[in-house]
């Protein structure tokens, strides 16, 4: 009988032990937790505050308003310094561009269609097309890409009239892009007068943006036709001309009388980041672009040194 109840109280204590132990352990456990979140916003402060310190003395050089957004697509940090709601210049075209590859995956345009150029579709500004003979034949898949690499203006308002511009507005807004409108045709002067401007900021751009690198802003086949067009841009005088040796950046550029804008994703052979400026200019567009410049040799040595 002894040695039942000696048996018995052995499993007691043997029972209340693995209790006790398993109890330290759920501790443990939740202790960490928010630890870890700790140490992810320590990186995200360090981040923003590194990012701060490196750019201020180009930011407060007085040459322009700059608006700058900065992400490491490798471990989502991101530095903001403001993020305004500016006239968009050609920056516009990225989000008809995204319209536009909407409407060929649902089967309502084809790369291949093709609309005869006009002699009222010419208008000045970027681009050669207006330099073409009336009547001529021009594929989707043409103006679309005339439309980012040389920022054709003419290219633009083709596709602008074929989409029609209230459901490239209604797609802009129904994909949360905010801050971003568009009200007129590219060189429309009289709109413009009217107070129809065209809208967008550095962070529906990045929005745009991060989605393509993502593939998850049309789909993974049209977002990488997108992604290859925007990697053939010919203006590269800004942010392209400070980035490491090796990188390839897909890229869209907007000038504006008082306004100059480039951003896009880089593709950096150490990991890839995103960077977007925007600018309401002081001193001039000479100035400012050499501050873009040294803003991208900035940013590309403080993210990968």
């Amino acid at each position: 009988m002894w040695k039942k109840f000696l048996t018995v109280l052995l499993c007691s204590f043997f029972l209340a032990g693995c209790m006790v132990m398993h109890s330290d352990a759920k501790t443990v456990t939740k202790a960490e937790e928010p630890s870890a979140k700790k140490t992810e916003k320590v990186r995200a402060d360090v981040f923003q505050e590194k990012m701060a310190s490196a750019l201020h003395p180009v930011l407060a050089n007085g040459h322009a308003d700059f608006n700058v957004y900065v992400q490491d697509l490798r471990q989502q940090l991101v530095y903001v310094n403001k993020s305004e709601v500016l006239p968009s210049a050609s920056m516009i075209k990225m989000y008809i561009l995204a319209y536009s590859y909407q409407q060929m995956q649902q089967g309502k345009l084809s790369e291949r269609e093709t609309i005869t150029l006009r002699q009222s579709d010419k208008v000045g500004g970027a681009g050669n097309i207006q330099g073409l003979r009336n009547g001529t034949p021009l594929s989707i898949s043409y103006l679309l890409t005339k439309m980012v690499v040389d920022s054709d203006n003419v290219a633009t308002n083709m596709v602008i009239d074929r989409l029609g511009m209230d459901n490239i507005q209604r797609y802009i807004t129904d994909h949360g892009y905010q801050d971003t409108k568009l009200q007129r045709r590219m060189m429309d002067f009289t709109a413009q007068r009217q107070g129809r401007e065209n809208y967008t900021s550095v962070r529906d751009l990045a929005k745009i943006f991060v989605r393509l690198y993502q593939r998850q802003c049309v789909s993974p086949e049209a977002d990488k036709s997108m992604l290859e067009i925007l990697k053939g841009q010919t203006d590269n005088d800004k942010i392209a001309v400070g980035l490491a040796a090796g990188s390839v950046f897909a890229h869209k550029t907007g000038e504006l009388e008082g306004y100059l804008h480039d951003g896009g994703i880089v593709y950096n052979p150490k990991g890839d980041y995103l960077l977007i400026i925007m600018t309401r200019e002081n001193n001039g567009p000479g100035t400012v672009t050499q501050d873009m410049v040294q803003i991208s040799r900035l940013v590309t040595r403080e993210i990968y040194p």
